[in-house]
């Protein structure tokens, strides 16, 4: 099965490798899916399509990390605010 089969299908996704580029990619994924993307631990590392990213809502513990080496470095530029000085997508 490939990515975008495995994308298409599924509900919840985790991703927890060592990528420099998206292996996810938004027309792929179903409204309503679940991803947690635990790979990205190192600026630089992606995972995760920054249009996805920037069309979903983010859940984080410590946003200063997750826009800095976290999957939503890649995706912060594209959403065109700080997430603390913004209600945007951060919860």
């Amino acid at each position: 099965m490939s990515l975008e089969e495995i994308g298409a299908r599924a509900d919840v996704i985790i991703t927890i490798t060592s990528a420099h580029e998206p292996l996810l990619m938004k027309d792929w994924i179903k409204p309503g899916t679940h991803i947690a993307a635990m790979g990205t631990d190192t600026k630089g590392k992606q995972e995760v399509d920054p249009e996805l990213v920037a069309a979903s809502r983010a859940f984080t513990d410590e946003i200063a990390q997750s826009i800095t080496i976290g999957e939503t470095q890649h995706a912060h530029p594209a959403w065109g605010r700080h997430p603390r000085r913004s209600p945007g997508p951060w919860r």
